[in-house]
């Protein structure tokens, strides 16, 4: 071997070993970004419904170069308890790091709604009625303005359940308004009133011979008024 040869055999084994090294040697992780709000909504605030500042958004900053992306979930506008999380993640595309940040706030109800009038009973009682029947759901929605009755109510649906424990579901549920006449959503000042009719042919309601005779099977649901607000009002029927 010449000394030209062995010196290209050092150096192209050097050139390896440095390479396997580098190849080998873990990547530096992002450090956790920090993360900044850009919006009005305090942290364990207390927002009337129709006042709830707009969404929020987030920006966030690291040891990389590029900066982080920075997205938020969970807003709503809707009554009740809500968390949003903003979450950073590192541009770093070999060992990015996520980083996430919460504020929590609530929303208070300004509407007061009703429960379903008689004939309807609720608090977890079974409303027990013929399959083909029509059920009238009468209920209040007060304290909001006049330009919002059109919209207070966002759907009215009735879902079937498992009679032997109602919070368990079966199928999708389905709309109880209709374009029928008598079967669309009324209302008058605060007043709602909705038909329900209920189907003649439910499935778990054919009849079912024991010992020679026909039975009659039960088919359980629960109907449920969801207002604009995000409030919801519902009833349990047992339709045999």
């Amino acid at each position: 071997m010449t000394l030209s040869s062995l010196r290209r055999t050092i150096v192209g084994a050097a050139l390896t070993v440095l390479i396997s090294t580098s190849a080998l040697a873990p990547a530096t992780a992002a450090t956790p970004a920090e993360i900044t709000w850009s919006n009005e909504i305090t942290n364990g605030a207390t927002y009337l419904y129709g006042q709830v500042p707009a969404a929020p958004t987030c920006t966030a900053v690291d040891d990389q170069v590029v900066p982080p992306t920075c997205v938020v979930s969970g807003y709503s506008n809707l009554v009740g308890m809500h968390t949003l999380t903003a979450t950073a993640t590192s541009s770093d595309v070999v060992t990015p790091t996520v980083t996430t940040a919460t504020i929590s706030y609530t929303v208070q109800a300004t509407w007061t709604i009703s429960k379903f009038a008689k004939p309807v009973k609720m608090d977890g009682v079974w409303n027990k009625a013929k399959a083909g029947s029509t059920i009238p759901f009468k209920f209040k929605i007060e304290g909001m303005a006049n330009s919002e009755r059109a919209t207070a109510v966002a759907d009215f649906s009735y879902q079937q359940v498992l009679c032997t424990d109602p919070a368990v579901v079966l199928g999708e549920s389905k709309a109880v308004a209709s374009t029928r006449m008598g079967f669309k959503l009324r209302s008058h000042m605060a007043k709602f009133h909705q038909n329900w009719k209920t189907a003649k042919a439910v499935k778990a309601a054919k009849a079912a011979k024991t010992t020679g005779k026909p039975v009659a099977t039960t088919t359980c649901f629960q109907v449920t008024m969801t207002a604009a607000d995000g409030q919801a009002i519902s009833a349990l029927f047992q339709l045999r």
